[in-house]
């Protein structure tokens, strides 16, 4: 990620220890991780506000959590626009054997740094209830791939490659679609729902499937052969896709080459399945990933979500809009924001509560008038997890 020093702008980071977050300060958390089956399903609430000193005031603007990654668990049925398809003819008999197609991770690092796994395949057969392999509900009902998520657009602007996860052949690829896309699922597009994808099977019948990509980010081509850890694209937020990730699915070896079969095919879950080289931590401890911060205050989730770069200075008395990005928070945990004037006098603080959720962005903003170097502590439950300074000009 994009660190910036003390020499490149006027709001410095330092990093102590450990972590992804955006140039922030990062001590690591501590939190015990949950056992398997833990995880409910919740939704976003509004913020309140806290805040006094006369240097201004710290305001909590809002917050959201993100089970899942804001993409469809449906089908789509995309149209030729943009679609290339291989051709099959026939061959040795498959296994259809889960044993038989050993994966290795289709996004680098760990979970919980630069990205979250939001959305595990539903197990549960029954209708109107999700769950995932670990007994918990971070799925959605009838949900047959994993849904990844990254922090905001500014993560995933820089660039989040998207490796094969198996040996195999390319026999589809859509590209050049618009990533960027925002909203909630009411606003997602009627199919075809044009999300960027490479389809690719492999020599035991099975089939996986890289969705919402990053327009023109894909490399290969139908007919190629890839490797494991190869670069197939990049993580982004085409199709109906309301935050930057991917969807990846293991498909059955019953599915067709062409984009609605693929989206209807029956799911084999990886992580039921025990597929994968080394598993994702279920439900790993909360983490810090980013933050950011700009003069002017963050309207809601839509523009928390695309931050833009950080502010370089913030002129005596304006709003500095700041914002938070979570992994894997816990109901009953709290985060505490202690703003300190340059001769480190606490002047103020504001006390946020969390929820259980895979994700969760918080922001507010604060007015601060001394002109100097402010430094800002980030608590999680009284412990220091980050800092950062900000220069009032």
């Amino acid at each position: 990620m994009r660190k910036t020093s003390a020499s490149a702008g006027l709001v410095r980071f330092a990093r102590i220890a450990g972590g992804l977050l955006l140039g922030m300060t990062v001590v690591g958390c501590t939190q015990p991780d949950l056992p398997p089956g833990t995880m409910p399903e919740l939704g976003g609430s509004s913020g309140g506000t806290d805040g006094s000193g006369g240097d201004g005031g710290a305001t909590s603007g809002g917050s959201e959590s993100d089970h899942g990654n804001g993409m469809s668990a449906g089908t789509d049925d995309s149209g030729d626009d943009g679609v290339s398809e291989g051709e099959t003819g026939d061959g040795p008999a498959f296994s259809c054997l889960p044993q038989d197609l050993p994966l290795v991770h289709p996004l680098s690092g760990s979970h919980g740094d630069v990205w979250v796994i939001a959305g595990y395949p539903d197990t549960n057969e029954t209708e109107g209830v999700a769950e995932d392999y670990a007994g918990g509900h971070l799925s959605f009902d009838q949900f047959s791939n994993t849904a990844y998520t990254v922090a905001n657009f500014r993560v995933a602007d820089e660039g989040v490659p998207v490796h094969a996860a198996a040996d195999g052949v390319v026999a589809l690829v859509e590209d050049g679609f618009a990533d960027r896309n925002v909203g909630d699922f009411g606003s997602c597009p009627a199919p075809p729902s044009n999300a960027n994808r490479v389809f690719v099977r492999h020599d035991n019948g099975f089939a996986t499937v890289y969705s919402q990509l990053k327009r023109d980010s894909v490399p290969v081509e139908v007919g190629e052969t890839v490797v494991a850890g190869q670069v197939i694209g990049a993580v982004g937020s085409s199709g109906c896709s309301t935050r930057p990730g991917l969807l990846f699915k293991v498909a059955d070896c019953d599915v067709e080459l062409d984009a609605g079969s693929i989206d209807a095919a029956a799911g084999v879950d990886p992580f039921r399945e025990r597929m994968w080289t080394a598993e994702p931590q279920y439900a790993p401890s909360t983490r810090l990933q980013d933050g950011a911060w700009r003069v002017g205050a963050f309207i809601d989730a839509e523009d928390v979500v695309d931050p833009g770069d950080n502010t370089t200075s913030v002129p005596s008395g304006a709003e500095l809009g700041w914002a938070l990005y979570w992994a894997h928070t816990r109901a009953g945990q709290s985060v505490r924001l202690v703003w300190r004037r340059p001769d480190l006098t606490p002047v103020f603080e504001l006390t946020r509560e969390l929820e259980q959720a895979p994700r969760w962005m918080n922001w507010g903003t604060a007015t601060l008038s001394t002109v100097g170097v402010w430094h800002v502590d980030i608590l999680l439950d009284d412990a220091l997890i980050a800092a950062f300074t900000v220069e009032v000009t």
